[in-house]
């Protein structure tokens, strides 16, 4: 036989399902807001907020990991101001050094690039008529 409760917010008679929970009923039309009674939990897990001290202790908690969650972002967002600003200071250094580094018009990477290169000899034959590059071991 099923067990029926007056449900607190609309009045209606609901049916009692087995893990405490109210099956989901109707007021004109418009679903019930009243779905859960004091002893309802997820199957197998107690319900922490049937009893005040335990509910107390997990508000507690999650006050202080809202502290430490907003705490962790303002850090990082101190952390991330700082790295852009380090970043312009390097950029900022690099660009004087490079200025100062130009001798006749040319960049440093330009003066490598136009610095003579090893070897580019012609190729040789030797004495068995196999060419080489010029280079003798």
């Amino acid at each position: 036989m099923p067990v029926l409760i007056t449900c607190p917010t609309c009045g209606a008679e609901v049916r009692l399902l087995p893990d405490g929970h109210v099956k989901v009923h109707r007021i004109g039309g418009a679903l019930c807001s009243f779905v859960r009674t004091a002893s309802s939990a997820s199957v197998g897990q107690e319900n922490p907020f049937a009893d005040p001290v335990k509910r107390q202790a997990l508000q507690e908690r999650r006050a202080l990991l809202k502290v430490q969650e907003a705490a962790a972002k303002e850090r990082e967002k101190r952390s991330k101001e700082l790295r852009k600003k380090r970043a312009q200071a390097d950029k900022a250094l690099r660009d004087k050094l490079q200025l100062k580094q130009k001798i006749d018009g040319l960049t440093r990477t330009d003066r490598r690039k136009r610095k003579k290169t090893k070897g580019g000899g012609s190729v040789w034959t030797i004495s068995g008529g196999l060419p080489s590059l010029g280079k003798r071991n």
